[in-house]
């Protein structure tokens, strides 16, 4: 079995493709005002939905180049290492893969020391210590209802979620109704 592989500018590009495949579909939901997308159903063929919902689009996000479908699924990988985490932030930990490969890609082009990177990083952590909010209980509605996608009835059921917990986790199922486990 021959086994083929690649590196350098070539394993560079692949990997500059399938981040910016994932950063503009799931980049594009950010937020409240994030745009809508049309993803295939998962629970019926043929089928398709409407969402902004991060997660949802990130699983769909797909790349008939196989080097880049790994890079994909490693991306995935961080989304949902990161939902697990927080609970929440697929989405932004795609941005700012999005953004880290950006900054990266800069240094390499202009043979900038890797020191450089490590400064990016070091002032993102520091904006995003300064800029953070501590959400209050108070928001959960506002929170839910965005992670919810505008679904009430599923907002409802996080904001009940967290009274027992600060980490919630929504899976699809195949039951006919949505419920609460604890």
């Amino acid at each position: 079995m021959e086994e083929k592989f690649i590196i350098g500018k070539t394993a560079f590009e692949k990997i500059i493709n399938a981040v910016s495949k994932m950063y503009v579909l799931v980049g594009s939901t950010m937020g409240p005002n994030g745009s809508t997308v049309i993803i295939p159903d998962s629970t019926e063929f043929g089928k398709y939905k409407i969402t902004k919902d991060g997660v949802s689009v990130a699983k769909t996000v797909k790349s008939s180049d196989e080097y880049e479908q790994v890079i994909i699924n490693l991306i995935k990988e961080i989304a949902n290492n990161t939902v697990k985490i927080a609970g929440d932030g697929t989405t932004t930990s795609i941005v700012l893969t999005a953004y880290f490969l950006e900054q990266f890609s800069k240094i390499i082009n202009h043979k900038e020391s890797f020191k450089e990177l490590d400064e990016c990083l070091e002032d993102l952590i520091k904006h995003l210590n300064k800029t953070k909010i501590k959400l209050k209980h108070e928001d959960i509605d506002k929170v839910a209802l965005i992670s919810a996608n505008g679904d009430t009835k599923i907002a409802d059921m996080i904001k009940e979620a967290y009274k027992s917990s600060n980490v919630v986790h929504v899976e699809h199922s195949n039951k006919s109704e949505d419920n609460l486990e604890k």
